[in-house]
């Protein structure tokens, strides 16, 4: 019913007076412990009532206004996955916060952003990156093998045309490229046009890679 149930104080210290001031937090039932991502670039485990149990620099972007900041996770035996920025490895640290290894992740040709978000489940790691169509990449939590990419359904559109100025009555090399994630229709362009010092604009003959410029124009 949205009833405040509890509420689970977190202390000050000298690197925060105020109180600790969270990114992101991850519950670990089992333990009854919380794994708290601090504005200071720190991971802390806590216990419900606010006792810390340890606490290890995060090293990634502290207090973030955007994308980018990397992102962490806990599995089901309160195990730490800490993913770094602009790391390609997933860092390991056992519930008690010691290392306990890394897996590096497969590398593909395609470029990606910063790293944004990062979560286990099962067998594999799911990571977001900064992307303006990417929405995940699955990988194996075991080796780091890349086994999915998964996009949104989008269209691209460019459109090459050759820089003025342009003459009246001359044609000009017009290349207009619609790439889709998923078949559909190529369009039938349409391509208007008016003078700096012109009103209304006047439509373009668009035929075979060539843009027709009107006497009139």
């Amino acid at each position: 019913k949205g009833e405040t149930t509890a509420i689970i104080p977190l202390p000050s210290s000298e690197k925060n007076p105020a109180g600790l001031l969270t990114k992101a937090f991850r519950v670990h039932e089992p333990s009854q412990t919380l794994y708290l991502e601090t504005r200071d670039a720190i991971i802390h485990r806590r216990r419900l009532d606010g006792t810390l149990l340890w606490e290890r620099p995060a090293n990634m972007a502290s207090y973030p206004e955007g994308d980018g900041a990397g992102g962490f996770d806990v599995d089901d035996q309160g195990r730490l996955y800490l993913l770094r920025t602009e790391g390609n490895a997933v860092e390991i640290f056992a519930a008690d916060g010691t290392a306990a290894g890394t897996v590096k992740l497969e590398q593909s040709e395609k470029v990606r952003g910063p790293v944004h978000d990062l979560r286990v489940w099962g067998d594999s790691f799911f990571v977001k990156h900064s992307h303006p169509t990417e929405l995940f990449c699955r990988y194996t939590r075991a080796t780091g093998k890349l086994e999915q990419v998964v996009s949104t359904d989008h269209a691209r559109l460019q459109v090459d045309l050759k820089d003025g100025p342009w003459r009246a009555g001359e044609t000009v090399p017009c290349q207009i490229t619609l790439t889709a994630t998923s078949a559909s229709d190529t369009p039938a362009w349409h391509v208007w046009a008016r003078t700096l010092a012109g009103q209304d604009p006047v439509e373009l003959s668009l035929r075979d890679g060539r843009l027709q410029i009107p006497q009139a124009l």
